[in-house]
């Protein structure tokens, strides 16, 4: 049984500054109808992840350093290309990025490689196996550091707003998604 997307319970999600090291933290933990397989196959090809996110313009250089199919593991770096939007500016910015991808375990660990923009930009992604009022869904998290390479007046203000919206997007892009593939499920389903 497949959930209804209406149905699921609303995001957890924090964010805070820690005075000592001066970064930002996000937490943001939710449900997707999707099993763990799909959606971490979503959140870790770099194709899919840029079909699906719509934040996501694309990637380019990307270089695979490390590859391990038994211990199902594999590292890799590449220029992610973004949208961005604050205030009135608006176009996209690459970052370099060093992934690591765990799929056994459902995890993706990202590091910035190139500070510019950002001096700091780490994280994880976790997704499990989750039920759904009797249905399969996958509970993804995200964990997240990160602090601005450069001084805006009243950064702290923009970041409280835009960064958790930019991830609840994320989040709605992945329930979009499931809801399509669903639909597409049912439909294949019942014309068989």
């Amino acid at each position: 049984m497949v959930p209804d997307t209406s149905e699921l319970p609303p995001p957890k999600k924090e964010i805070w500054k820690d005075k000592e090291t001066n970064l930002w933290n996000l937490s943001i933990e939710f449900l997707v109808p999707l099993t763990k397989e799909r959606v971490f196959k979503i959140i870790s090809d770099p194709d899919l992840s840029t079909r699906v996110f719509s934040n996501f313009k694309g990637y380019s250089d990307m270089e695979v350093l490390d590859e391990d199919k038994q211990k199902d593991f594999t590292r890799f770096e590449m220029d992610r290309h973004q949208w961005y939007r604050v205030l009135w500016f608006k176009g996209s910015v690459a970052t370099r990025l060093l992934y690591e991808n765990y799929p056994k375990e459902g995890r993706q660990y990202f590091k910035l490689m190139r500070p510019g923009f950002m001096r700091v930009f780490d994280g994880r992604w976790q997704v499990e196996d989750a039920d759904c009022n009797g249905g399969q869904c996958a509970r993804v998290k995200l964990d997240q550091l990160f602090q601005l390479g450069i001084r805006i007046p009243g950064s702290d203000i923009l970041i409280k707003r835009l960064v958790p919206g930019t991830t609840e997007q994320m989040m709605n892009d992945l329930i979009r998604e499931a809801q399509s593939e669903n639909e597409d499920s049912k439909a294949s389903g019942s014309s068989e």
